[in-house]
């Protein structure tokens, strides 16, 4: 089961437990854990995901990207437009750079939310796919895990 849900998750190493009689982990550097329970009850299955620097690298990336995009470029066409249409003026061109600075900071901001929001509905399809396979591995082994010495490692 913990092989099933690490292959859904393209989670490559990490160590299995069996931390007592029913209980398997499988933790990979505190950015997965994948946890089956077997018992009296039947087997229950978990699977936990961090991607919290997925989504910081993201947000604050795309805003940077957007900062520097901003000021370079909007704020440089903005600049050149307003010195075309009225003659060289600091204001202008000081108002341009702002607002394209402004400008690239929401589009990266927007950027950066819409690439972190594909990213977590791909980990979520990954979790159910991990959760899907596990529970047809479960459903497909006869007797109960916590009883099967052959399987103690998960």
């Amino acid at each position: 089961m913990l092989a099933q849900a690490q292959f859904a998750l393209a989670t490559t190493g990490g160590t299995i437990e069996n931390a007592t009689t029913g209980l398997w982990r499988l933790s990979h550097r505190g950015h997965s854990l994948i946890q089956v329970t077997s018992g009296s009850r039947g087997t229950a299955m978990a699977v936990a995901v961090n991607r919290r620097l997925t989504r910081i690298g993201l947000l604050t990336g795309g805003t940077l990207v957007g900062f520097f995009a901003g000021v370079g470029v909007v704020g440089t066409i903005l600049a050149n437009a307003a010195v075309a249409v009225g003659g060289y003026s600091a204001v202008a061109v000081t108002l341009s750079s702002n607002v394209g600075m402004l400008a690239g900071l929401a589009a990266g901001a927007l950027a950066g939310r819409a690439a972190w929001q594909a990213a977590a509905r791909q980990t979520q399809e990954s979790v159910l796919t991990a959760l899907e396979r596990m529970r047809a591995v479960a459903e497909t082994e006869p007797g109960d895990l916590s009883s099967n010495s052959d399987q103690e490692d998960g």
